[in-house]
C-alpha cells in the first residue's frame, strides 16, 4: 500500500465498506486493521450513520458491553454514541481535537541523530520527557531504569558529543521510549552498531515488546527481521511486494541448504538417497532439503545414522534467499 494512496483514501472520507471501488476497499481495510491492532479493538466499525441501525448492526455482529470497537478511525464519522449504547467501548483518537493525546500513543527513533551534541545523556533524556508532561520524579526514575537497562548508566554525566555510535544510539532509544508509547518506530535502530549491541538490542526490543508495546523496525538486516518480526512487510522499489506473517512467507521456500559437520572424516563417496549432498571438507558436507521433504527422512536415513553429526546449521539466511527471490521476480 503506497503511503501516498493511504492519504489520499484517508484525506478523500471514502471508508465507508458500501461506497468505495474495490481498489479503495483493500486500503481501508489494511489501514483500519492495523489501527484496530495497535488500539486492541475486537471490532472495525466503518459507516457514516449511526443510531438504532448501527446499534443493531453492532449487536447481531457479536459486539459485547466491554468490547473495544474501532469507530471510524479516519473518516471521523459520529457513530461512537451509537457504539456506546451497547455498553461497548469507542475507541477513537481525533488527532486534530487531541494532538498531544494521539502524538503521546507514539515514540519514534530515527535513523539520524536528533539531538544536541552538547547536552548531557541524563538531561536530553529528562528533557524528552518533559515535552510529553512526565512529571520530574518520575522521569528520573524511568531515566535511571533505562539507563541501566541499556548498559550506560555509568555515561549520565557525559556530554552527548563523547558518546560512541552504538551508545548515541541507545540514547535515542530510551528518548522514544521515555514516555511509554504504545507504538514504537524503529528506523534502522541497529545500523552501524557492532554485534553484541545488536543482540543486546534485539533482546531489549523482544521484552518490551512482550509487555505490549507495538513494534515497526524498518532494517536492511534480514536476520533482524526475522529474529523480531512477526509480521513483515517487503518493500522493493517503493512498493510492497510481500505484506503476511513471518512463518507464512517463509514457508514459500522451496529448498533449505544444511551445512552438518561431523566427529569423524566423513566417506569420499558419501551419498543420502533422497538428498543431493556436496562434501565441503574433510568433515563437512551440505545436503538440499526440500520444502516438501520432513527432517526426519534426512535423520532417519541409514547412510546419514552412521555419521556422528556434532553441528547442523542453514548454510544460508532463509529471509535473505526469500528476498532476492520475490525481487528478482519483478
Amino acid at each position: 500500500m503506497g503511503i501516498e494512496n493511504a492519504i489520499s483514501v484517508m484525506n478523500s472520507g471514502k471508508l465507508h465498506r458500501y461506497n468505495t471501488d474495490e481498489g479503495e476497499i483493500s486500503i481501508t481495510s489494511q489501514l483500519e486493521v492495523l489501527f484496530s491492532k495497535w488500539q486492541g479493538a475486537k471490532y472495525c466499525l466503518a459507516c457514516t450513520s449511526g443510531g438504532v441501525a448501527i446499534q443493531l448492526a453492532l449487536r447481531s455482529s457479536g459486539v459485547k458491553p466491554g468490547d473495544k470497537v474501532l469507530a471510524n478511525a479516519f473518516t471521523l464519522a459520529p457513530v461512537p454514541g451509537a457504539i456506546e449504547n451497547v455498553g461497548a467501548k469507542a475507541v477513537l483518537i481525533d488527532i486534530d481535537d487531541n494532538f498531544p493525546l494521539a502524538k503521546s500513543k507514539l515514540g519514534v527513533v530515527n535513523q539520524e541523530f536528533n539531538f544536541s551534541q552538547f547536552e548531557k545523556v541524563q538531561d536530553v533524556i529528562m528533557g524528552q520527557a518533559g515535552y510529553y508532561g512526565v512529571d520530574p520524579k518520575t522521569a528520573k526514575e524511568k531515566t535511571e531504569h533505562y539507563l541501566k537497562k541499556l548498559g550506560i548508566w555509568d555515561k549520565r554525566d557525559v556530554f552527548i558529543r563523547e558518546l560512541s555510535g552504538g551508545q548515541k544510539r541507545r540514547v535515542m532509544i530510551i528518548k522514544a521510549l521515555i514516555h511509554e508509547p504504545e507504538l514504537l518506530i524503529l528506523d534502522e535502530p541497529t545500523a552501524g552498531v557492532d554485534i553484541e549491541l545488536r543482540r543486546g538490542l534485539w533482546d531489549f526490543l523482544i521484552e518490551i515488546n512482550k509487555s505490549g508495546t507495538t513494534i515497526i523496525l524498518t532494517t536492511h538486516y534480514l536476520e533482524e527481521a526475522e529474529n523480531l518480526c512477526r509480521n513483515i512487510a517487503i518493500i522493493d522499489n517503493g512498493q510492497i511486494i510481500e505484506n503476511t506473517k513471518m512463518d507464512l512467507l517463509l514457508q514459500q521456500l522451496e529448498n533449505q541448504i544444511f551445512t552438518i559437520e561431523t566427529e569423524q572424516d566423513l566417506p569420499k563417496n558419501l551419498k543420502i538417497d533422497g538428498f543431493k549432498t556436496n562434501i565441503d571438507g574433510e568433515r563437512k558436507f551440505s545436503v538440499i532439503v526440500p520444502k516438501d521433504i520432513a527432517m526426519n527422512k534426512l535423520f532417519n536415513n541409514e547412510a546419514f545414522k552412521q555419521l556422528k553429526v556434532t553441528n547442523i546449521k542453514n548454510q544460508t539466511n532463509r529471509l535473505e534467499e526469500l528476498f532476492i527471490n520475490l525481487t528478482s521476480k519483478k
